[in-house]
């Protein structure tokens, strides 16, 4: 299997990210949706039974709960296998995993099975 890329983080705006997270998230509730593909493979998730959202992209996870929201960035020229183990360890599934580095949740699958 080909080994990832190291990442390369662009300077992303918090206060930006998080309006959209709660624009979004505010969609997918009103409209009953779980899932959405964007079709750069960033993926956002709504769980309705815990109303928790994720936002998953360009080597960046938000989670949003009902008191706290989550930033998992990987760090500039980090190695992403690494990255993605360490992401998994905290509770990341591997759909979201995928959408964070811009692989398939069979990708993942692979990549984490000596984990």
């Amino acid at each position: 299997m080909a080994k990832l890329p190291t990442t390369q983080q662009d300077t992303i705006d918090l206060n930006l990210m998080k309006d959209q997270l709660d624009t979004i998230e505010k969609q997918m509730q009103e409209e009953n949706i779980e899932q959405i593909k964007y079709r750069d493979g960033t993926r956002a998730i709504h769980d309705f039974d815990t109303n928790e959202t994720k936002v998953a992209g360009n080597g960046t996870i938000f989670h949003k709960q009902k008191n706290i929201t989550s930033v998992h960035f990987i760090n500039t020229g980090a190695d992403t296998t690494e990255a993605l183990a360490d992401l998994h360890k905290v509770g990341h599934t591997q759909t979201v995993l995928g959408a964070t580095v811009g692989v398939s949740q069979q990708y993942v699958s692979e990549t984490l099975k000596d984990e």
